[in-house]
């Protein structure tokens, strides 16, 4: 099994986009909101397997929190 990380970030956006263009990341899944933790996440996989969970601030569930 890899190994698995948990990134906070202020910009999800933003670093999934960095990861992608500057770290060749796939993301096998799209962002969400984590209801449990009540932040957004964005799940990315590194060229070499390695997953990593890349987390919004806990006070910021996203945009579609105000719908």
């Amino acid at each position: 099994m890899k190994s698995q990380a948990l990134i906070t970030v202020e910009n999800i956006q933003a670093s999934s986009g960095w990861c992608q263009a500057k770290l060749g990341a796939t993301v096998p899944e799209h962002p969400k909101v984590n209801p449990y933790a009540g932040h957004r996440e964005v799940w990315l996989r590194a060229p070499n397997g390695c997953t990593v969970v890349s987390a919004g601030r806990y006070d910021d569930p996203g945009p579609e929190a105000a719908r």
